[in-house]
């Protein structure tokens, strides 16, 4: 099937929000990515325009819906390396669904994580069970975010480089390491970060006063290192010379 990307234009950019029309088969759309002040996730919604109902229906056929699809993916690129926009989540309509059992995706979902599959396969996915989708935007354009990363994403990088990459570990490392509220210093733990070279293992990263406290316990072998460290970079090299010697 032959996919048309619609023509669209930003129209509206706020603090929080950042808005896109296009025109589908003279339908207009509006597509909103909303944040706060965080900056963190991004939630991404799109509807004919003039409707504030999530399950509206066009009446259309499936080649409208892909063609829609992908215009909303093209401008979900250019918001992404326009604003270096991290993570992105969406869901669908959560009273459309094919199954009267509990947490079952919705029917809409479904079709936007079939289409992101195809089109994104490397694209690295955090799917609650209420029905909400979040994306790493790296794993989709990392080109975007190969320069100036900050602490916590060059953490996030080496810790999925010495677990095998594994796509469910990218999402607890960024759920369990973060900046403290005092002075934006990366802090965390986690557990199991199943290393191919030491096997299981805990990492722990503590930040007070200038000094990285970096524990990592190895549970194979009971090994534990400890070191106190006075640079992110230093803490850094510290963590790969220990997984990957």
């Amino acid at each position: 099937m032959e996919i048309e990307i619609y023509p669209s234009k930003e129209t509206g950019k706020s603090e929080y929000a950042i808005q896109y029309e296009f025109t589908a088969d003279n339908i207009p759309y509006v597509v909103i990515l909303r944040t706060d002040e965080q900056k963190e996730i991004y939630e991404l919604g799109f509807n004919v325009k003039e409707t504030e109902d999530s399950a509206y229906r066009t009446k259309k056929d499936l080649k409208h819906l892909n063609n829609v699809l992908a215009t909303v993916d093209n401008i979900v690129k250019d918001a992404v390396e326009k604003y270096r926009i991290k993570k992105i989540q969406f869901s669908g309509a959560r009273e459309q669904s094919d199954s009267n059992v509990p947490f079952i995706d919705p029917l809409r979902l479904k079709a936007y994580l079939r289409y992101l599959k195809m089109n994104h396969p490397n694209v690295i996915i955090d799917k609650d069970r209420f029905g909400n989708a979040t994306l790493n935007m790296n794993s989709i354009y990392p080109h975007v975010f190969e320069q100036n990363k900050d602490d916590k994403e060059k953490l996030i990088d080496l810790l999925h480089i010495i677990s095998n990459e594994n796509k469910d570990d990218w999402w607890r490392f960024d759920k369990n390491f973060n900046p403290n509220q005092y002075d934006k210093n990366i802090e965390g733990e986690t557990d199991s970060i199943e290393s191919p070279e030491l096997g299981p293992a805990r990492l722990k990263i503590d930040y007070y006063d200038g000094e990285y406290e970096v524990e990592i316990e190895l549970y194979d072998s009971d090994e534990i290192f400890q070191k106190t460290l006075y640079s992110f970079d230093d803490t850094l090299n510290f963590i790969k010379q220990t997984f990957l010697k």
